[in-house]
Formats: C-alpha cells, structure tokens, sequence
C-alpha cells in the first residue's frame, strides 16, 4: 500500500491489516514507520542503507537497494516459506526488544545508580539544600 501521509488512527489500522511491512528507501535517517512497524508486531524488510540496517541488523531482513529481484525474492519466500517468514518474525521480534524504551524503568535505574543523599532536604536543579 503506497498512501502517502496518513493520520495515526489510520496508520494504525494499516500496520494491523498487514503481514509484512516492507520499506525500500534509497535513504533514511532512523525511519520511525520501521520502529512503529516493528512496535505493532509487524515483520519487516527493507533496504541494506544506513538507518534500515543500524535497525533490522540481520541479512535475512535486508536486500540492496536498487536490486528489486531481491526484494521480490524476499517478499515472495516470505509469503510461501513457513520457515523463512518464521524466521523474519523472530529475528523482528529480537529487534523490536532492542529498541523498546520504559521510562519508569529508566527513572528506576536512575534512582538505584544515583541515590539522593541522606543529608539533602531538597534537590534543585541538580544540587542538594
């Protein structure tokens, strides 16, 4: 599906209509539709550049750009190969874990590395009273 830009909502029902989310961008920066993509537990492919790469990291997941046999390669075992698309969803499901952010569990951390001081009656901005 080629929509252009889409508001959230429908981003959404997009990402949960779909079996594989496919992104074959000659150039990206970190590609948040890949990071949402991934968040909605959708398989994702796409293209060996900067960006795509440093977020799917695995060959299986990637094809180099300007190759479009690759990529229908890929997006057809995909769809005919259980144990290819098995594989994509795993590997998918890897990367996604690397790139989820919790701030409780960030402030957490913060709180056990950084302890207040018995002493401090006040913090403010970034020295005790």
């Amino acid at each position: 599906i080629f929509t252009g830009w889409v508001e959230k909502e429908e981003l959404w029902k997009i990402y949960q209509a779909s079996d594989l989310f496919v992104l074959p961008s000659l150039s990206e920066g970190m590609p948040n539709a890949m990071l949402e993509a991934l968040g909605m537990d959708l398989p994702c492919l796409g293209n060996n550049i900067p960006g795509i790469k440093d977020i799917l990291h695995y060959d299986e997941l990637i094809f180099p750009p300007m190759d479009e046999k690759s990529l229908a390669n890929k997006i057809e075992l995909f769809f005919s190969d259980y144990h290819f698309s098995d594989r994509v969803k795993r590997l998918c499901q890897e990367r996604k874990e690397v790139f989820k952010f919790d701030w409780k569990e960030k402030v957490f951390e913060m709180v056990l590395r950084y302890p207040i001081p018995k002493n401090c009656k006040k913090i403010e901005r970034r020295s005790c009273i």
